[in-house]
């Protein structure tokens, strides 16, 4: 019983101190707070423009439906497919 409570005792001892760094690293200023501004700047920049062409395209109804005449031709039995080794 005495090894479980010097044991337990160890164990919040390490919980202490990585508590206490962990506060300390906590109250530091983010290192790459201009670069995260900038990103997301830019993120939502980008974000603007793609809700404006999403604005522009048509809708089904107005688009224009383009159907392939035959379907393409497909390998002969003897004839290897690409990627394939067999």
């Amino acid at each position: 019983m005495l090894d479980t409570i010097e044991k337990e005792q160890k164990e919040l001892a390490a919980l202490e101190k990585n508590f206490a760094s962990a506060k300390i690293e906590a109250e530091k200023p983010f290192e790459r707070e201009q670069e995260l501004q900038e990103k997301l700047k830019r993120s939502f920049e980008l974000d603007t423009i793609l809700k404006a062409e999403e604005a522009k395209i048509p809708d089904e109804g107005e688009m224009e439906v383009i159907t392939a005449k035959e379907p393409p031709p497909q390998p002969e039995e003897d004839e290897p497919e690409y990627g394939v080794a067999r």
